[in-house]
């Protein structure tokens, strides 16, 4: 079920439209049908008393046929009433004796009305066609007891409808300026309810555990103090103040545990490269030891052959060679082996891995391991060296184990490592290391990333190296995922994010 987004400042403005909405229609119906009906009662007893009066002075006309007064008597009943439409006489044979039409009374409004059997008044709401936008009661009234004629008079209803339209519209007036005030208010009391809310909730979106500091708690302070001073400095402390302020204490306990985890995380990173150095002591030794043995016998012969200046300086650039040499591999010794903040900058991952390359270089002599490398035009990328290197050293030391335990089982007789590097694919690059070695199971696979755990046997792995490198890859915003099948190798793919967000 697809969810609908309604911010608050609407939720308040629809519960109250709905409020006012309903609560003006109720009245507006009431005002319609009780003071409608009201007015129109009183209306009736007018017309009523009207037609009444008419019929009475109307007796003694009509019995001594004295139409000339009878019409007077007419006349002056529209005159002296301004909301009298029309008035007429009919006798006994129903025939209109006085009127005031211009010219004669309609026949359809003659018959729109007449006297029941019974009834001393009747009274009926009719529309002429002239003017359909009025209504007009038509009342009937017997002279005497009707034996002798009828009295008919029409009074318009327009006044009745102005006058309910009149308080209807003062009404919707009212209900208008209720619901702007409630508009208003819900405005107000949304932004003053939302403000600290949705400040809270873009924090949260926004939250960045790298730099994660007292700059949010300053702006949810900074943010609460302007509630605060409104210019009556109208202000309770109440719910919202206390979500703001325990929101302030999660950030700190945030920060404190972030800051502790990547302590923890930075020692565990250290733990593993020293591990790892003490697996590569033996080749650095002997890239150390080679060069030493050089110098000792140049110094050897020269000291047997001082005059020999030919031979001493052949002797005197070799014993130089060999000390830039040990310099090399101790300047990549300190760089690898020092702890590092992960700080980044442009690299060329080719660099990167040649540098791994040399610091294992004498395992992969040997194991006999044969390096393939393959390397497509690389771009600089946005990362820590050292760190990226400690992931490459690791790939290598576990694929160098692979095959070294797969040619022992004679799983697989063939020893090589490839590096690749490939182009740019969506701003990402990829390294991929692949190796001969044993490979691994599916169950395997899925476990190699978990911390402590390792498939070597006892006293050959920490089972930190590849958990360690899945956190650093991903402190890059990047990923690295492993494949591999049983008796065929394993393959390492490490996407990295050409620069950094």
């Amino acid at each position: 079920m697809k969810k609908i987004y309604i911010p608050l400042f609407w939720k308040f403005t629809i519960a109250i439209i709905s409020v006012v909405a309903l609560f003006g229609g109720m009245n507006v119906f009431l005002i319609w049908k009780n003071v409608y009906g009201s007015l129109e009662q009183e209306l009736e007893k007018r017309g009523s008393y009207i037609a009444s009066s008419l019929a009475a002075q109307s007796v003694t006309p009509i019995l001594y046929d004295d139409y000339v007064n009878l019409q007077k008597l007419v006349d002056d009943i529209n005159k002296n009433d301004t909301n009298i439409v029309y008035a007429f006489v009919l006798n006994h044979e129903n025939l209109v004796v006085a009127h005031t039409f211009p010219e004669f009374t309609p026949v359809e409004l003659i018959k729109a009305n007449s006297l029941q059997d019974g009834k001393n008044m009747n009274s009926v709401l009719i529309a002429p066609k002239n003017a359909k936008e009025k209504f007009i009661k038509d009342i009937a009234y017997p002279i005497l007891d009707g034996s002798i004629g009828t009295v008919r008079i029409g009074i318009e209803e327009e006044g009745i409808n102005s006058a309910v339209l009149d308080i209807i519209k003062t009404l919707l007036i009212m209900v208008a300026v209720f619901l702007s005030a409630g508009i208003i208010g819900a405005l107000f009391f949304s932004y003053i309810l939302t403000g600290r809310i949705k400040l809270i909730s873009d924090i949260s979106e926004k939250i960045d555990l790298n730099s994660l500091n007292s700059v949010y708690q300053n702006k949810i302070n900074n943010n609460k103090k302007t509630f605060k001073k409104w210019k009556y400095s109208i202000h309770t402390d109440d719910e919202l103040d206390l979500l703001v302020d325990k929101f302030n204490g999660m950030l700190e306990r945030l920060k404190n545990t972030y800051e502790k985890l990547r302590s923890a995380q930075s020692s565990l990173i250290q733990s593993e490269k020293l591990a790892s150095i003490g697996t590569l002591a033996a080749g650095i030794a002997h890239e150390m030891n080679n060069p030493v043995s050089g110098i000792r016998n140049c110094i050897r012969r020269i000291s047997k052959d001082p005059e020999n200046l030919h031979q001493n300086r052949k002797y005197l650039n070799l014993i130089m060679e060999a000390s830039e040499r040990i310099e090399h591999v101790i300047h990549n010794l300190l760089n690898y082996s020092r702890q590092q903040e992960m700080k980044f900058e442009k690299v060329n991952l080719a660099t990167v891995i040649e540098n791994s390359l040399l610091l294992v270089r004498h395992k992969l002599e040997n194991s006999k391991i044969s390096i393939k490398k393959k390397y497509d035009f690389i771009p600089d990328i946005e990362a820590s060296p050292i760190h990226i290197e400690q992931v490459i050293v690791n790939l290598l030391l576990n694929s160098i184990d692979a095959i070294n335990e797969s040619v022992s089982n004679n799983i697989n007789k063939t020893s090589e490592i490839s590096i690749e590097i490939n182009k740019p694919v969506d701003s990402y690059l990829q390294i991929i290391v692949n190796d001969t070695g044993k490979g691994m199971e599916k169950e395997e696979i899925k476990k190699i990333f978990d911390p402590f755990y390792t498939s070597k046997s006892t006293g050959k792995g920490t089972g930190l190296g590849l958990s360690v490198s899945y956190n650093i890859i991903e402190l890059h915003n990047g990923t690295i995922i492993a494949e591999s099948d049983y008796g065929k190798g394993t393959k390492f793919i490490i996407s990295l994010p050409i620069r950094q967000t």
